[in-house]
């Protein structure tokens, strides 16, 4: 937070609520306290699972800044009750995701986010017309579009596949009664899926974890340390590396050459 307040910039809070039955069809009340001061509190209405965007001025009122000489920033949450006659006063717990509740402030412009993301986008691009060109040395047109498609899709879903293995793993030997032939079948075949699984993980999943789109469309800083790697990754070594094994198939092939005749 210190390099907010050196750039004297409002700050953005993201945050999502969930309470009760997560109607959304309810709005409920709560206030933000910053730094223990209560007249800094900041009254709002929510609709729960229902993202909100709330801007914070770094000097409040009293010519005060809200974020401390450590660059630090408490922030309290206050749940605070429903209004009289409603069936719900006083119950309900406010809770909320991890990643459902962001402080984030402006350190860029967007047109330099964006020159960042168009940077990310044509190394992705260039590095599926690689991999499209490699296929296209040893396969037919249909096998290496299909291919080709079959590995994009895969490193999209890549980061999203590596969260869902975290709960998808096979019995442990330990457990295992192999006199039960279902059990058996049930435990290789898990084995046998999860170990593709994370090889595709395990090669793909870089691919995935470039996102400049999303990172633009939500307003996020693109470093450009993450555009120097995507580059390295993607535009030189996963690229040439398909460069490379399209060299390989079409230097050895036997190219005929129709005569006209015939």
């Amino acid at each position: 937070m210190k390099q907010a307040q050196d750039l004297q910039t409002a700050l953005t809070l993201r945050y999502r609520f969930h309470i009760l039955r997560d109607d959304e069809h309810e709005r409920f009340s709560a206030a933000f306290i910053f730094n223990g001061r209560q007249e800094t509190a900041m009254l709002v209405q929510y609709t729960p699972t229902v993202a909100h965007v709330l801007t914070i001025p770094i000097i409040w009122q009293d010519g005060t800044s809200l974020i401390n000489p450590d660059g630090t920033l408490h922030l309290t949450v206050v749940n605070l009750p429903q209004p009289a006659g409603s069936d719900e006063r006083g119950r309900g717990s406010l809770n909320f995701d991890e990643e459902d509740f962001e402080l984030l402030y402006k350190v860029t412009t967007f047109e330099a986010n964006f020159v960042r993301a168009m940077v990310m986008t044509w190394t992705k691009l260039a590095f599926l017309c690689m991999l499209a060109l490699a296929c296209a040395t040893l396969l037919n047109f249909p096998v290496a579009c299909l291919m080709a498609f079959t590995i994009f899709l895969a490193g999209t879903l890549g980061p999203f596949l590596a969260l869902s293995l975290q709960d998808y793993y096979p019995p442990l030997v330990s457990q295992m009664d192999f006199s039960d032939v279902g059990m058996v079948i049930q435990w290789a075949f898990k084995s046998v899926i999860r170990g593709i699984a994370q090889a595709v993980v395990f090669l793909l999943q870089r691919f995935g974890e470039y996102r400049p789109t999303q990172n633009l469309v939500e307003g996020r800083v693109i470093l450009w340390q993450n555009v120097a790697g995507g580059i390295f990754w993607l535009g030189l070594v996963w690229s040439g590396f398909s460069l490379l094994i399209g060299y390989l198939v079409l230097r050895n092939r036997q190219l005929a050459i129709y005569s006209g005749h015939g």
